[in-house]
């Protein structure tokens, strides 16, 4: 019996990886599943083995992509001390959600999917606002250890946060400068 190579990436992988990079490029309606199977250099049988319906290649990249944002979110709430100033631990926060690898794809992946929920894929709709929920409290979590203490401001904080990063998110296709971060950690910061 021949041993399994651990660093080979299963069918499943590289069909997801390629998936989110196609979806970035085209968008999930421009992206159908035999492009995905060209550009992963697989046959449509072994696509279609694992991915019959591209609904279920979109949720399994939604559950991908909101467990990485939760992950990154916790891990920040964790690194987060009582002298950490408020300004920096929002800018830390930022740049764990927009930047992976040195790359924006993820940002411009979540771009791609808050667009697919919003013109009708429901249940993308409802995994991402239950997602939203919990990426509030996160950071309101977060947001206490910085020191913050009146209740109002970190719910308010919280709640901007996401309307200022999606929006930039939005306006620049994913891609965002870290001028335009900054932007965002100093008006979350201001007194």
């Amino acid at each position: 019996m021949g041993k399994i190579n651990a660093e080979r990436p299963s069918a499943q992988d590289v069909i997801l990886k390629t998936a989110a990079r196609l979806f970035t490029e085209k968008g999930v309606h421009g992206t159908s599943l035999n492009d995905i199977a060209d550009a992963a250099g697989m046959s449509k049988g072994t696509l279609y083995y694992h991915y019959p319906a591209k609904e279920q290649l979109v949720n399994d990249i939604a559950d991908a992509h909101i467990e990485g944002a939760t992950d990154a979110m916790l891990l920040w709430m964790g690194g987060v001390k009582r002298e950490t100033p408020l300004r920096e631990a929002v800018l830390s926060l930022l740049n764990a959600l927009v930047q992976e690898n040195g790359e924006e794809r993820k940002s411009l992946l979540h771009v791609v999917l808050c667009a697919e929920a919003a013109t009708g894929n429901e249940p993308l709709f409802t995994k991402l606002s239950e997602a939203y929920r919990a990426w509030t409290v996160i950071l309101e979590l977060g947001l206490l250890r910085a020191n913050v203490r009146d209740a109002d401001a970190v719910l308010k904080r919280a709640q901007t946060f996401f309307t200022l990063l999606d929006g930039y998110r939005l306006q620049n296709g994913g891609r965002l400068t870290g001028a335009q971060l900054d932007a965002i950690a100093e008006l979350l910061s201001e007194e």
